[in-house]
C-alpha cells in the first residue's frame, strides 16, 4: 500500500521498496538513482549515509550494501558513469560505482541537489550561496546563481529547474545567467521535483 492517502488523478501510487532504516529524525530514503541496468540505489539509515540496493521490481532490503559517516542527500552519474553525491552541507563526494566507497572529496558548503547537464556534463549543486557548477573533469566549481534550491533538475528541454529554499513551494526555472522565474506557487511546502517521460 501506498504511504500517501490521496493522489491526484490519473496517477497511481504504491509501495516499491522498504527495509530502509531510519533517521533519528524519522527520515526515511533520501537519495534515490535509476541505474542504467534498471536497479535502485537509495541511501537512508540512521545517519542517512547508508546506501541500499533495490533490483527493479523493488521489494524489502535485509541489509544495506555501504554505509558511509555522512548522510547522501542526493546521487548521480555523470557522462563517464563515475557516481557523484552531495552530503548535505558539506563536500561534493566522487563514489566509486561499484563498492561505493569514498574516491574524491571537492568543495565545502554544499547541500543537497545535485543535477547533470546533458549538454554539457557539468553538475549543478546547490550551496549556502545559491547554485554552483562543477566540472567533473577539470574539478574546478563557478558560481552560477545567488538563488539558493533545495533541488535542482534539468527538463527534456535542458533547462534548469529548481525548488526554492528556505522559503519551501516555489519552482523556478533558471537562465543562463542564473536568473529565476518562478513557474509555479504553490500553498504547500515541496522538497523535490522530476521530469518524467516526454509530455
Amino acid at each position: 500500500l501506498s504511504e500517501f492517502s490521496s493522489v491526484l488523478a490519473p496517477f497511481t501510487a504504491g509501495a516499491f521498496g522498504t527495509g530502509v532504516a531510519q533517521s533519528d529524525a524519522a527520515i526515511g530514503p533520501l537519495a534515490l538513482l535509476a541505474r542504467q541496468d534498471g536497479s535502485f540505489l537509495v541511501s537512508g539509515g540512521s545517519n542517512r549515509g547508508q546506501l541500499y540496493l533495490f533490483d527493479q521490481d523493488g521489494g524489502d532490503v535485509l541489509n544495506p550494501v555501504a554505509s558511509l559517516d555522512e548522510p547522501l542527500f542526493d546521487l548521480a552519474y555523470d557522462k563517464a558513469g563515475q557516481l557523484w553525491a552531495t552530503t548535505g552541507g558539506g563536500q561534493l563526494w566522487q563514489l566509486d560505482a561499484t563498492d561505493f566507497h569514498v574516491v574524491a572529496r571537492h568543495g565545502d558548503g554544499l547541500t543537497q541537489a545535485l543535477a547533470l547537464d546533458p549538454g554539457s556534463g557539468k553538475f549543478y549543486v546547490s550551496s549556502g550561496d545559491g547554485v554552483e557548477i562543477f566540472d567533473p573533469v577539470t574539478l574546478r566549481f563557478t558560481h552560477f546563481s545567488n538563488y539558493r534550491v533545495d533541488d535542482l533538475q534539468f527538463s527534456p528541454a535542458g533547462e534548469l529547474w529548481g525548488t526554492s529554499w528556505p522559503h519551501r513551494g516555489d519552482v523556478v526555472k533558471f537562465d543562463n545567467k542564473g536568473q529565476p522565474s518562478a513557474m509555479l506557487r504553490l500553498g504547500t511546502q515541496v522538497d523535490s521535483i522530476a521530469f518524467g517521460q516526454a509530455g
